[in-house]
């Protein structure tokens, strides 16, 4: 974390909030819905396989949203 702060939220679970601020490294394990409290400057590093598997959640919802579907 470079400036600012970010909690992690873990909903219908037993699991505490987690804050990470400005000087640390932080691990937010699956699951989770980030806050922002303030303005924020951060540098993550994802699993590619990870990642890819949260952009295609995302266009699935967006499509159903728009009521569109991916080509192909």
């Amino acid at each position: 974390m470079l400036t600012g702060s970010i909690t992690a939220c873990y909903p219908d679970t037993d699991q505490e909030d987690e804050t990470a601020v400005a000087g640390e490294v932080y691990f937010f394990p699956a699951g989770h819905i980030l806050k922002y409290r303030d303005q924020t400057s951060h540098l993550e590093f994802n699993p590619a396989y990870a990642l890819q598997h949260l952009m295609n959640a995302i266009q699935q919802v967006a499509d159903r949203a728009t009521g569109t579907h991916p080509a192909g």
